[in-house]
């Protein structure tokens, strides 16, 4: 039996959970942003970013 192969990046946190070990859902909602205000989408994002699951939180799911 070929011994495990270590897959540093699916214990990161820094990796949105569904690039790399995705969600396996039947549907999914893609959100395609544009923002004129970049300080308004650092805001943005920095109160969105709590609720993203990361690539290690998925991995074990």
């Amino acid at each position: 039996m070929a011994a495990a192969v270590p897959l540093p990046l699916r214990e990161s946190t820094e990796i949105q959970g569904e690039i790399l070990a995705g969600f396996k859902k039947d549907h999914v909602t893609l959100l395609f942003l544009q923002f004129g205000d970049a300080a308004a989408a650092r805001g943005w994002l920095g109160e969105t970013t709590p609720q993203l699951a990361t690539t290690q939180q998925a991995g074990r799911a």
